[in-house]
């Protein structure tokens, strides 16, 4: 599981796990469109279309959730050419079971599975163009069997919701390209924590962290590359009230060197940020109810990648990256059981060499566009 999506589970569990009896059933599907484009200063080029669907559904105190895709993904690069790629992605399915004040703790016990309807063993050429995750939101058309169980949870008292929680990601075996068969990604092991203050005055603050391990990545059974384990730290403030709200979100991300083992491979990467230097990011964001069915909203961010620990003269070496974007949305619900919205969102970013631009220094600039709808029966 990634640190963002491990972080929502356990934010889950902390805010919203119920204190009332749920309803027998709730269902909501979701679908949406986004479109992202982007140039550099070496006169490259990319785009990514981007069809998720959503289903997820609760009974009781049990949530499920299914998440599908669709994604084209093109570009035009310096030393690879033209290339693109197109497909149905990796299925998501993601089960979950709340148990509320048992034992004097909030329960979530669950597991995330990545089934591999998506493809693998493509051409190097063209899975070069959704690498980066920086450019476009999907960065591969498919992976293995992935199985990661995960246990949270989470104690209130007066104004304070203390969280904790622990997975372990299994990652199966697949051909990462056609070149680069029999890949076994490492197992992930993820502990994370967060700690949760509420004053009634409409003021929240946050304090978050997670440390993930990585296990001995293999291409065709020899070791390919040991990740470094990586340590998360965050902090937020909130506020908000019945016509607007506020936040600020800090975090850093500190990464020990990767040890890679083989030359065969050095491009893959299935992690964000796979083989970087250490990491600081902030999100400003804001929300204004326009009416009471209306939310227009606002997302400032900045990123600061250092260089990796390697030599510049190393094929492995990872400069500095800088980016900073914002974007813009619209949310309206336009009855009881249908929402609608619409974002718009541009950034610029500056990036030392790196694998994918050896000895080279690049800007990029980009933009992108979403409209979604989301149902519930």
């Amino acid at each position: 599981m990634t640190i963002r999506a491990f972080c929502c589970w356990l934010l889950t569990l902390a805010v919203l796990c119920p204190t009332d009896p749920c309803r027998a059933a709730d269902v909501e599907a979701e679908t949406a469109f986004r479109y992202q484009a982007w140039t550099s200063d070496a006169d490259e080029d990319g785009y990514q279309a981007y069809v998720p669907v959503y289903l997820r559904g609760s009974l009781s105190q049990f949530r499920w959730e299914v998440v599908a895709g669709y994604a084209d993904t093109g570009a035009d690069q310096a030393g690879n050419g033209e290339h693109s790629i197109s497909g149905f992605l990796d299925t998501q399915l993601n089960l979950s079971y709340l148990l509320p004040q048992t034992l004097g703790l909030d329960w979530l016990l669950g597991v995330d599975t990545n089934l591999p309807t998506g493809k693998t063993g493509e051409d190097p050429r063209d899975l070069r163009v959704m690498l980066d995750p920086d450019l476009v939101s999907i960065v591969t058309p498919g992976q293995g069997l992935d199985v990661n169980p995960f246990v949270n949870v989470a104690r209130r008292w007066q104004g304070w919701t203390f969280g904790a929680g622990a997975g372990y990601a299994f990652q199966g075996e697949y051909d990462y390209s056609s070149v680069d068969q029999d890949y076994d990604p490492g197992d992930i092991l993820n502990f994370a924590a967060e700690t949760l203050y509420n004053w009634q005055s409409g003021w929240q603050a946050r304090l978050f962290g997670q440390y993930a391990m990585f296990d001995t990545d293999t291409l065709a059974g020899a070791d390919l590359l040991e990740r470094g384990d990586t340590l998360l730290l965050g902090a937020g403030l909130g506020y908000k009230q019945e016509a607007y709200g506020l936040g600020l979100t800090v975090r850093s991300i500190t990464r020990e060197k990767s040890d890679y083992r083989l030359t065969s491979g050095a491009g893959i990467g299935t992690e964000p940020h796979n083989g970087y230097g250490d990491e600081w990011l902030a999100d400003l964001d804001a929300q204004y109810h326009i009416g009471a069915a209306t939310t227009a909203s606002a997302v400032l961010s900045y990123m600061y990648v250092e260089e990796n620990d390697y030599a510049p003269s190393s094929i492995y070496y990872v400069g500095k990256r800088t980016k900073a974007g914002l974007s813009l949305g619209l949310g309206h619900e336009l009855n009881d059981w249908l929402h609608l919205q619409a974002a718009v969102a541009g950034f610029l970013m500056d990036d030392d060499p790196n694998w994918m631009h050896p000895g080279l220094e690049r800007s990029y600039e980009g933009w992108s566009v979403s409209l979604a709808a989301t149902t519930r029966f």
